[in-house]
């Protein structure tokens, strides 16, 4: 069984090595739910960690992880998206391990008495990383499946949150909020984990000690820090002036792409990234950069096709026009590619060898039915994998009459991507164009916390991002302060 599938050796060594590296508030909080973890109690033992960026919250949750494992207990580790997962040791998606079903009335579709059900009653911890980004629905269903599962060893626990256990909770919550289409200020906020009837129930934690700045000990670094947080917490205006240092005053977009790809090697591709909020920027902007770069360019066309109910839209539709489509969860229908350019993820393949929902990839070589890539991002990194077509289907089918199926690869370039999809991510260097304004909660602070580098953050702001004609170095910043309470 993978849960209990640990070197208990290796465990010993990492346990040893990490606990002396621990500040006295990971330490506060690594003794706290440890306590909480031998009290044998029928009481609700939920916490969240607020962590801003580079104040050690993934190796506070990975040390957790390491010392239940080395006691032979069972640890579940789990994330809002699938890049965030592979950050903490045997972690996966929520949705995966709980068994989460797309429709969020529904109950999750484990079945009491079950491996998997077993498996989280013998569990003595459960952490749920980015837990900002996740429904409050989620949360409903997973406390639902835990109470069911727990009140077969005590009828008590069928009244307490989480059914008694352990529950971490974790994120920063000056980041971007649940995704709502064509959600309001209103919705989005009502469906975070702070609008849940569970809130209340969690005890929450604080880690607020800069390890990155404490560890480079620069006073710059330590400003632009300060300056970062203001940003996320809505301290430093509305809009946010920003420092000359980082703007491209010539207003060029090919100046921004040489700023944050000074070269097309390996190294810098793979640690670099423009950002924008919209999906249409980044793929004009992805095929722009794509032309720059060296090598012979293939193209590979999807084979679209209409769902079995839908006969006669197919009768009345020709395939043609289901190409012109780009819903969400699917990559274009004409894909442009090269060796040696980068390439997202846009589904779960393989959590063992690193392939989640916004794993980053090289591409090494181009054939005819596969396309083989290098792991750059994750625990994985280095490894060469080989990438099929898919059938895939839009990720939210509500929104669109017509429902069909894109047989394509599952990828899209990663040359520049969308601040939503940036989250959990660093890069050495980063670029942000902004043809138009942010348009929700954290997506200002996300895109300019992605570097810790002030000097190798460069900014673009169009005349669409401008507050007013008379102001270029500016950009909104929305920050939704309901939600910071």
């Amino acid at each position: 069984m993978a849960e209990f599938n640990y070197d208990k050796e290796s465990l010993q060594e990492e346990v040893e090595e990490m606990l002396p590296m621990a500040n006295p508030n990971q330490k506060d909080i690594f003794n706290e739910v440890m306590t909480a973890i031998e009290n044998d109690s029928p009481i609700a033992k939920a916490f969240f960690i607020q962590s801003a960026g580079g104040c050690g919250k993934t190796f506070t949750l990975n040390l957790l992880l390491k010392s239940i494992r080395l006691q032979g207990e069972i640890a579940i580790a789990v994330s809002s998206s699938g890049i965030a997962g592979l950050l903490l040791e045997g972690g996966s998606t929520a949705h995966s391990r709980f068994a989460i079903p797309i429709v969020l009335e529904e109950k999750s579709r484990i079945k009491l008495g079950s491996e998997k059900a077993t498996i989280i009653r013998d569990s003595a911890i459960i952490i749920w990383d980015e837990a900002p980004m996740a429904n409050k629905d989620n949360f409903r269903v997973v406390d639902e499946l835990l109470r069911d599962i727990m009140k077969d060893v005590d009828e008590t626990l069928e009244s307490v949150p989480f059914g008694g256990k352990v529950f971490i909770a974790s994120g920063d919550w000056r980041q971007i909020l649940p995704v709502v289409r064509r959600g309001t200020r209103a919705s989005i906020i009502g469906s975070c984990l702070k609008r849940s009837y569970l809130w209340n129930e969690f005890k929450v934690l604080h880690l607020t000690i800069n390890m990155r700045v404490q560890l480079c000990g620069n006073a710059s670094d330590k400003t632009f820090a300060q300056w970062l947080l203001d940003v996320g917490d809505g301290k430093n205006g509305n809009p946010l002036t920003i420092p000359d240092s980082m703007l491209i005053e010539s207003g060029s977009v090919d100046d921004l792409v040489d700023k944050v790809f000074p070269s097309f090697d390996k190294p810098t591709l793979s640690t670099s990234c423009i950002l924008s909020p919209k999906n249409k920027t980044i793929e004009t902007l992805n095929d722009a950069i794509l032309e720059r770069l060296p090598g012979e360019e293939e193209e590979y066309c999807s084979a679209d096709y209409f769902a079995e109910d839908q006969a006669e839209q197919a009768n009345t539709y020709p395939p043609e026009f289901l190409n012109t489509l780009s819903p969400a969860g699917l990559t274009q229908h004409r894909l442009r590619l090269k060796v040696g350019a980068p390439i997202m993820l846009i589904r779960n393949l393989n959590r063992a060898d690193g392939l989640m929902n916004g794993t980053r990839l090289i591409i090494k070589k181009l054939m005819k039915y596969f396309v083989e890539a290098e792991v750059i991002t994750g625990t994985c990194k280095g490894m060469t994998v080989c990438l099929p077509r898919l059938n895939l289907t839009p990720s939210d089918d509500s929104q669109h009459a017509i429902r069909f199926t894109r047989r394509q690869f599952p990828f899209r370039l990663a040359f520049c991507v969308t601040i939503n999809k940036s989250q959990g991510q660093t890069f050495d260097r980063v670029g942000v164009l902004l043809p138009g304004p942010v348009f929700s909660h954290g997506q200002a602070y996300v895109a300019l916390s992605r570097c810790g580098n002030q000097n190798h953050i460069h900014i673009l702001l169009q005349p669409g991002a401008w507050p007013d004609e008379n102001t270029s170095n500016a950009m909104k910043n929305v920050v939704w302060k309901e939600v910071l309470v």
